[in-house]
């Protein structure tokens, strides 16, 4: 907004001149006369009068009814360009490919026999195994029943379900003769996963899981509409001469304000934000040069992607994390699959 007033009109405009016009057209009533005029954008303030004279005039003479609202129109338009929300949809799948990797491990850790005649515990396996799916397992460990969201490896999707369960047995170290039973479909990965209100997509799953962030960060409207031009210097680079000191206001003002949305409304990332305020100190945000609070936000911005991206914080010190916000190694043991239709207006829920 703003951007299509200077590429589209020309610059100096003399409103009063196109309201003369106007009135002038509607006195004589020659509306189709007018063979040539300014495309106007209709949200810029100093044609709200123009707008008005619109609405006035598109009027019902027998009803009173408004034919065309061009003040309610421009609110719509408003609403969903400053909405900034592109209705994210993750296409899911169900990996095939490479088993694992092919670096051999030495003798008594876990993974895959090199071969079938050949034990783990004397002769060394192949680890990093690449999974097709996860699925939901129950079993029973230490006396007591519990499930846990686990992958299936690529190499036994078409072996006998003697050979999974042995795998999973030993995956978990589960005794022989206890219970180990599938009780879901295949999950394929990046399914939208709703965990203890923890929104995110499946990207990896073994005897652990990974999630990367699955709820779309967005500004609200009035804070968008007050920080737009700051915003666009930010990720556009495009430079439009801004106060200094207030380009440094609104780098502050957009620090605090996505720390505190990640602390109100991402669950996924509440372990973290003690440790987040610690990298980056709210109080006192004048420590930092405009360039570092710059790529504070590039950062937090790429952390809440939808996608396995995470920040790297280590430009403000080197101890600090190059991939902070990496959910990997998480137990899930109940969860709700999100089934969300193309156009997000559907939606339903599987929970284990």
């Amino acid at each position: 907004l703003g951007e299509y007033k200077e590429k589209y009109m020309k610059k100096n405009i003399n409103f009063e001149m196109v309201k003369e016009l106007n009135n002038r057209l509607r006195k004589l009533g020659q509306y189709n006369s007018l063979k040539y005029g300014y495309v106007i954008n209709s949200l810029d303030d100093n044609a709200s009068d123009i707008v008005n004279d619109i609405t006035n005039n598109l009027v019902d003479e027998k009803t009173g009814e408004v034919l065309f609202d061009a003040q309610e129109f421009n609110k719509l338009v408003e609403d969903t360009l400053y909405r900034n929300d592109i209705l994210i949809s993750r296409k899911t799948e169900i990996r095939t490919g490479e088993f694992y990797n092919q670096t051999k491990q030495k003798k008594g850790g876990k993974g895959v026999p090199l071969k079938s005649n050949m034990p783990i515990e004397k002769y060394g396996s192949y680890t990093s195994i690449n999974p097709s799916y996860a699925i939901m397992l129950r079993y029973e460990k230490n006396g007591k029943i519990q499930q846990r969201l686990v992958g299936m490896p690529i190499y036994l999707i078409k072996s006998p379900d003697c050979e999974k369960y042995n795998y999973l047995k030993n995956l978990l170290g589960l005794q022989e003769n206890k219970l180990c039973e599938i009780i879901s479909k295949p999950i394929p990965f990046y399914s939208l996963i709703d965990w203890d209100g923890q929104i995110g997509y499946l990207v990896g799953a073994s005897n652990n899981v990974e999630l990367c962030n699955g709820k779309e960060f967005q500004y609200d409207k009035e804070f968008y509409k007050e920080n737009k031009y700051v915003l666009n210097e930010i990720f556009n680079s495009q430079k439009r001469g801004l106060n200094p000191t207030i380009y440094n206001e609104g780098l502050n003002k957009i620090i605090i304000y996505i720390i505190n949305k990640i602390e109100k409304e991402y669950k996924l990332f509440a372990n973290l934000i003690g440790e987040l305020k610690t990298m980056i100190d709210c109080s006192n945000l004048d420590v930092y040069s405009v360039e570092e609070k710059e790529n504070i936000i590039k950062q937090l911005t790429k952390m809440l992607n939808c996608k396995s991206d995470n920040a790297n914080f280590k430009f403000l010190d080197s101890k600090f994390s190059s991939a902070f916000g990496k959910k990997n190694n998480r137990i899930i043991s109940k969860c709700k699959l999100i089934n969300k239709s193309v156009t997000g207006i559907k939606e339903s829920y599987y929970e284990f």
